[in-house]
């Protein structure tokens, strides 16, 4: 059997088989090693700019013959991080494997030198027609259909990647196969747009969706009480959370231009991308939140409030957690209350102060 290489580097915007590899490496790590769980441990590039994370790939440990580190969002390295885990790759220990990950294509060049190739992988997104393939065929290995239009509407609502296509498909099979076990055609359910909408908006918990939905309809309270059922969940780390929002609000904003042009509203759904890929807002509901929002935002709030998500992501990412919450709470309240526009120099910025 192979033993685990001392570091991996996994690049690429696809998180869910980048999370499969994960695993594979800690199961290898696992089977190399009396069948005994690696000691884990976890590190962003702001926790570990005095060395921590060299001594834990360099300290033996009393519970476990080996160690697995993983380092996330390596992209945010400073030079003499990446310098310095670059030397210790030079002789790395014996008894610890590295996993560096980042959602960019590359890193410091220190780092991408450091690893062997064998052990460099980038993980990229699916095309549109792969992903509308994954649909299909994971419900019809379930024996569920799913109709074109639900199909399109989940890949509107769910972010870009497999791990949260997975995760809510398996919760949608079990809601539609629960709610037809009484049926006489059970074994031949159809997935409607319909149906996925309830799904989405109805059963499952708080997501950058829901909180989007408040957000649309400059409800402040509401907004926040979703904003901390999220931090609670622990599901939705800060830059995903950023990566939602700026997401839904570039959409927002290619909508309302394309209105803003004179064609009709449901030529503005129809046409509605983001970073030039299409992204139909589908389902009553969405259309709902997006109608909302275009009657209590403009052309230019939406600029404004693009903007700030910009900077207070940039101010979130080179911030230790403890003051994350802060930022983000200031973010929302700027947005619903000011239409992301700081109206003095204090306002604008919890975010400005730490770029």
């Amino acid at each position: 059997m192979n033993s685990p290489a001392p570091a991996y580097l996994l690049l690429g915007p696809e998180s869910g088989n980048k999370a499969k590899r994960i695993r594979e490496i800690r199961a290898l790590c696992k089977a190399c090693n009396g069948d005994t769980d690696a000691e884990l441990h976890r590190f962003y590039p702001f926790e570990t700019e005095q060395g921590e994370i060299l001594a834990a790939l360099q300290n033996t440990s009393l519970f476990a013959d080996h160690r697995l580190v993983l380092l996330a969002e390596a992209e945010n390295l400073k030079a003499a991080q990446a310098q310095m885990i670059a030397e210790y790759l030079k002789h790395p220990s014996e008894s610890a494997t590295l996993v560096i990950t980042s959602a960019n294509t590359s890193v410091h060049a220190s780092l991408m030198k450091a690893v062997p190739k064998e052990q460099k992988q980038i993980f990229w997104e699916l095309f549109e027609n792969q992903k509308k393939d994954w649909l299909i065929d994971y419900f019809r290995t379930r024996s569920i259909d799913i109709s074109l239009e639900a199909v399109e509407l989940m890949l509107s609502l769910i972010e870009n990647n497999t791990q949260e296509l997975r995760v809510v498909s398996q919760q949608l099979a079990a809601y539609m196969l629960i709610a037809h076990e009484d049926d006489e055609t059970a074994g031949q359910v159809e997935i409607t747009e319909d149906d996925v909408e309830t799904f989405i908006y109805h059963s499952r918990q708080e997501s950058v969706f829901t909180l989007f939905d408040h957000i649309a309809a400059r409800k402040l309270e509401e907004a926040l009480e979703v904003l901390r059922a999220i931090e609670l969940s622990r599901d939705t780390d800060p830059i995903g959370l950023f990566g939602g929002l700026l997401w839904q609000f570039r959409r927002l904003y290619s909508y309302m231009s394309i209105i803003e042009d004179g064609d009709t509203e449901q030529d503005g759904f129809n046409g509605a991308t983001v970073l030039g890929k299409s992204s139909a807002i589908r389902g009553k509901h969405n259309q709902h939140t997006y109608r909302s929002a275009a009657k209590e935002y403009n052309l230019k709030d939406v600029e404004h409030i693009i903007s700030f998500l910009c900077d207070t992501d940039k101010a979130v990412r080179e911030m230790g957690t403890a003051i994350q919450p802060m930022l983000i709470e200031r973010l929302i309240h700027t947005i619903i209350k000011r239409k992301g526009t700081p109206t003095t120099a204090a306002d604008a910025g919890l975010a400005a102060l730490y770029l």
